[in-house]
Parts: C-alpha cells; structure tokens; sequence
C-alpha cells in the first residue's frame, strides 16, 4: 500500500523553533489572516480573556513556587539545627 504524506490544513500557518533551554518558543514567520472589521472587537477580547488568565495562572504558579521554596528552606533549618547540637550515643553493653 503507497504511503501519502498528510498535510494538515493549518500547516505552514505558524514557523516556530521550541528553545527548551531557554524555556522558549521563537517564532520565525507566520501566515496573514484576513479579518475583518466586524470580528475585531470579539478578537480582541478573546485575546483580553486570554491574557487575564494566562497573567493569572503565572502568578498561582509563582505563589506555588515560593511556597515549596519557603518550605525546603524551613526544613533545610530545621535539619541543620538538630545536626547543630551533640548527638550522644549510648555505648554498646
């Protein structure tokens, strides 16, 4: 049986390289879109909608990351301050 290449109707829409040491996506083209000025309005506030709740999401992601940081650093003090003081071992009879 002949294998087809599939080629997704969006393809090409969006050129892009995934930078995961740097933790980004750079983007190298994209392809117009024709809009018109009736869609504008509900264009921008999808996008308004979708910054609030990426703007959002970073903060609770931000927030967890302290925490979890301020928990290890609490814990990380309390280790250190039961190896501070002398341990006593009892003798073997």
């Amino acid at each position: 049986m002949p294998v087809f290449p599939y080629h997704p109707p969006s393809q090409g829409v969006l050129r892009a390289k995934l930078n995961q040491a740097g933790r980004v996506v750079e983007v190298e083209a994209t392809m117009g879109r024709d809009v018109r000025p009736s869609d504008l309005a509900a264009m921008i506030a999808t996008l308004a909608r979708w910054y609030d709740q990426t703007t959002q999401l970073v903060a609770m992601v931000d927030a967890r990351i302290a925490d979890v940081s301020n928990s290890m650093n609490s814990a990380e003090k309390e280790r250190q301050g039961a190896c501070a003081t002398p341990c006593t071992r009892r003798a073997r009879p």
